[in-house]
């Protein structure tokens, strides 16, 4: 049997109710699920993007190591070594009071002469001084050992060896002859005395001859020795000079050749190109800084049209104003670094540095895991392969007019550039921009029209490694000078630099050029014309060429 039950009204409502109440809780539970799913997928997506992130920071901090390993142990022959360094000025103990030492104090007891050994090296013999030395048999020996006969000349074996002969030091005294007239004197009438003309030293009342100072200035600024290491081999060679003394013979030798130094400058702003580089030293006593502060040395140098100029300029700051004092007047192209200080010269192109972009890709390929790095086919190589594409055209180039070195340029170099930009183009919407060759990429973005310059002009070079070459002897001095004491002592070291470094462009033995000015200038007036101290001039010229045969 079979029951119906039936229901009234109000126990339908009751369960309609309660029917729509058990409706609205599942979608509200329906609801916090798919809130809950929401913020599971987007806590997924954020802890994915996190990883990639990581995993990017990962390989970023993977690449960093491998080519800081790269820059520390590797070779350089491609990456740049930092150029900043630490200077020790010649005049770290200056002191203008200290009073010149006299003979007595400079010339001490002879110590036992140990001499040198000589050398045993075969080497470019031809400009050397030949020195020959015979040895002979004795007549009585020369005799037959088989038939007691005499024995008879037939020719000489020669030797070459190199002998190296000890620098010695002469205490030179000058005598000067005076006269008077004996009768004038007898007869109680006045009369001038005569003297004998006496050269001239560069520093008045000192025993440093024009040999002596050079010889200092070219073993601290040419060879990179310090005045406290001379100061202790001068004493090996039995002279007793204070590193006092020569700090103030080195400032007293940059006010001598300070005219020279501004005619080079002269010359330099002269010309349509200038090269420039910069890089740090620190001084100690700045008026109104710390002593750990950070101060630079600016280098300009000029190659052109027969005349090398490498010039230093002493800053306190790296700011634009520096190279904008410096080459005011200038106009024309400054090859430089991306640095932006030199964008404040008015009136000049910047045309930039293609070793610096090469260098970027090169530390790229070194960033690169091992694997990706032996397999030569990343963008990195890429890169790199563009820019040896356009050093392959430059070899070509090389002694050539200036005519086929545009023509050349502007044909194949200009075909390669216009590839490269192409591909620059395509990589940078899809490289991550700081990757290692990410910033590659953008360097030479962002330095295109300043890089593409050269091609303008067959005097301008593809990269600014002149002027980094002239900043090297500072780099190779860095482990030995420690600081500049004063901003004077830096500005003197400057001076000196200058003309060290312009001797050596022109193809002149540093210390024999500086000897040479300091007898020169001392004898010329305040004003007096001095182009003919010049390095490239045809007198000086003259002078070394005679010196040289």
């Amino acid at each position: 049997m079979q029951y119906t039950m039936i229901l009234d009204d109000k126990q339908i409502d009751i369960l309609f109710a309660q029917y729509l109440k058990e409706k609205v809780e599942d979608t509200k539970q329906i609801e916090v699920l798919a809130n809950e799913n929401e913020s599971l997928t987007t806590e997924v997506d954020r802890l994915k993007a996190e990883l990639a992130r990581t995993k990017a920071l990962n390989d970023w901090f993977a690449g960093q190591l491998r080519l800081s390993k790269v820059r520390a142990f590797g070779t350089s022959s491609e990456l740049s070594e930092n150029l900043a360094f630490t200077f020790d000025e010649a005049e770290l103990s200056q002191d203008p009071s200290l009073p010149e030492p006299t003979i007595e104090e400079v010339v001490e007891k002879k110590k036992p002469h140990h001499p040198k050994k000589k050398g045993h090296r075969e080497a470019q013999l031809k400009d050397l001084e030949v020195k020959e030395v015979t040895h002979e048999i004795p007549e009585a020996e020369r005799v037959c050992p088989c038939c007691s006969e005499s024995m008879h000349f037939i020719g000489t074996e020669k030797r070459h060896t190199i002998e190296y002969v000890p620098a010695k030091f002469i205490h030179l005294i000058d005598l000067q002859e005076k006269y008077a007239c004996k009768n004038c004197q007898d007869n109680d009438v006045k009369t001038p005395i005569i003297a004998a003309k006496m050269p001239k030293t560069p520093i008045i009342k000192s025993i440093a001859s024009a040999s002596l100072l050079a010889f200092i200035i070219y073993r601290k600024y040419v060879e990179a020795m310090p005045l406290y290491r001379q100061e202790v081999s001068l004493e090996r060679d039995d002279l007793n000079i204070s590193r006092q003394t020569m700090s103030n013979w080195m400032i007293k030798c940059s006010e001598i050749l300070t005219p020279l130094y501004e005619r080079l400058h002269d010359y330099l702003i002269a010309g349509d190109i200038v090269r420039a580089d910069e890089t740090v030293i620190q001084v100690l006593n700045e008026e109104g800084r710390k002593a750990q502060s950070q101060s630079y040395m600016w280098h300009y140098g000029r190659h052109l049209d027969g005349i090398s100029i490498s010039m230093f300029d002493y800053q306190q700051t790296r700011a634009g104003e520096n190279p904008k004092n410096f080459l005011k007047n200038f106009t024309g192209y400054i090859q430089a670094d991306a640095y932006a200080a030199y964008n404040c010269v008015p009136n000049v192109i910047i045309s930039a540095c293609w070793a610096h972009a090469r260098r970027k890709f090169h530390e790229a390929i070194f960033a690169l895991p091992d694997a990706a790095r032996k397999l030569g086919n990343s963008n990195a190589h890429l890169g790199f392969d563009f820019c040896n594409q356009l050093y392959a055209v430059e070899h070509e180039v090389k002694g050539k007019s200036n005519a086929e070195i545009l023509s050349l340029r502007q044909t194949k170099s200009a075909a390669i550039l216009a590839k490269f930009r192409t591909w620059l183009d395509e990589q940078h919407s899809i490289t991550a921009p700081k990757s290692q060759f990410g910033m590659a990429v953008n360097y030479c973005i962002n330095q295109w029209d300043k890089l593409i310059q050269y091609i303008n002009d067959p005097r301008l070079e593809i990269d600014n490694n002149r002027a980094e070459r002239s900043i090297r002897p500072f780099c190779v001095g860095r482990k030995n000078w420690i600081f500049a004491n004063t901003p004077s002592g830096a500005k003197a070291s400057a001076i000196l630099y200058s003309i060290a470094e312009t001797a050596k462009e022109n193809k002149l033995h540093p210390r024999k050029y500086l000897e040479y000015l300091l007898n020169e200038m001392c004898k010329r007036t305040n004003g007096e014309p001095i182009d003919d101290l010049l390095p490239w001039s045809p007198e000086v010229c003259q002078i070394f060429l005679e010196n040289s045969s």
